[in-house]
């Protein structure tokens, strides 16, 4: 049985976490009840009990204070050290806010804007071709920022070995481009899946985005979110590469063995993963701690403000976090649109997924929020009708469970008031 550890979060007025200073109060005093954050604890220490997870940080803020911040569990199902709030997780996929918001900056820097053509600055990408029935065509329209920020280009990940695009996707493998020329060279070998702006499809193309903040920018990508976004946000533990002298804080991973219904970690801290990249993946590439994120998740819910710094416009964050997927997708067979991401009340706005409808999700939901997870089970959300931001930090890749969902409808469930 994997030992479980709850390490409690003392509510005071300040507490510092990485070198700076995160508000407390407890959750009565922002309208949820303690009672209710006690349920994310015994919820999350039941799955290790189970050996369905290592480990596990859960955080809960609402109007910029933390009600609830607590690690559970081990670092790993081989590694018997109890799980700490400062621990480096990768958070994978939870990249692409973080370089939707980078391109978001340059945008209002002027150096270029959502439906500029992305060849004008990747020339490399000058003859994609789309495949349609066999055949590689080119191109009718060009792919523009807001297809890249929307996911609506026609790129693609390679996982579907069904797929004649995917099969090509998996024998290329841009993901593991060996830098940002290599990844141009290796895509622009590679047919889109359909036409620009026609469906919605998840895909390689933040990674995209990543690279053109390089283009535009001059400067690695690793180099331009530390001087525009990490180092602004007080970011300290996030990066594309682990540091040596904070390599005891980075968690093996696991996988989740389907057939055998139990928890594998196969790789550890000490392996060569982060440590020396040099493709800086915008879509999925950068470890960070709970405390981090949440600086970055922050930001977001104020506004694109934190502590007197400014990132972003609050109308730019207003622009990212609202549904785009109606505005280019077009409708078809009578009204209902490509948009298979929708099915249970979702959207896209750039970078992020929005719930646009409550009724037809899977639990509770404001209208509004906004959110997106990694692979490896790392999850966030926003909620701007409640003020409130969320999430969860594991390591286990292919887990059966619905962490978000759950997590969130014990947040609904701990209001008391929605009082301002």
């Amino acid at each position: 049985m994997v030992r479980s550890m709850v390490v409690a979060c003392l509510f005071l007025a300040y507490q510092s976490l990485g070198g700076h200073q995160l508000t407390y109060a407890t959750p009565e005093e922002q309208g949820l009840s303690s009672e209710g954050m006690a349920k994310i604890s015994e919820w999350s220490a039941k799955y290790v009990e189970e050996g369905k997870l290592a480990g596990m940080v859960t955080l809960v803020a609402r109007r910029g204070d933390i009600v609830h911040f607590e690690a559970v569990g081990q670092r790993g199902s081989g590694d018997s050290r109890p799980l700490t709030r400062d621990a480096l997780f990768r958070i994978y996929s939870m990249t692409k806010p973080v370089t939707s918001v980078a391109i978001m900056i340059l945008i209002e820097d002027g150096e270029l804007g959502l439906d500029d053509p992305v060849v004008k600055f990747l020339p490399e990408l000058a003859s994609l071709t789309v495949l349609k029935e066999g055949e590689r065509l080119s191109l009718i329209n060009p792919i523009t920022v807001r297809h890249l920020l929307t996911h609506t280009a026609g790129f693609s990940y390679g996982w579907n070995p069904r797929d004649p695009v995917d099969a090509l996707y998996a024998n290329v493998n841009p993901e593991r481009a060996a830098d940002s020329n290599d990844f141009l060279r290796r895509l622009s070998t590679l047919p889109l899946k359909f036409e620009p702006g026609k469906q919605w499809h998840y895909g390689v193309a933040v990674d995209v985005l990543g690279v053109l903040v390089e283009r535009i920018s001059g400067k690695p990508f690793n180099r331009f979110l530390h001087e525009r976004l990490f180092e602004p946000l007080g970011m300290v533990d996030t990066f594309f590469n682990v540091p040596a002298a904070k390599l005891d804080r980075f968690l093996p991973n696991h996988v989740w063995d389907w057939r055998n219904r139990k928890l594998t970690m196969f790789t550890n801290a000490n392996d060569a993963e982060f440590k020396r990249v040099n493709f800086f993946s915008g879509g999925g590439g950068l470890v960070s701690t709970t405390a981090d994120y949440f600086r970055f998740a922050e930001m977001l819910r104020r506004g694109g403000n934190l502590e007197g710094t400014r990132i972003l416009e609050a109308e730019t964050v207003a622009l990212m976090t609202r549904d785009h997927l109606p505005d280019i997708v077009p409708p078809v067979n009578n009204g209902v649109a490509r948009r298979a991401i929708l099915r249970r009340g979702r959207g896209f706005g750039l970078g992020f997924d929005v719930v646009v409808d409550t009724v037809n999700r899977r639990g509770a939901a404001s209208i509004g929020d906004y959110s997106w997870s990694g692979i490896a089970g790392t999850f966030f959300w926003i909620d701007p009708v409640l003020d409130v931001v969320a999430m969860g930090m594991i390591q286990v890749l292919r887990s059966p469970l619905r962490l978000s969902t759950e997590m969130k409808n014990l947040v609904h469930g701990s209001l008391i008031t929605d009082e301002n």
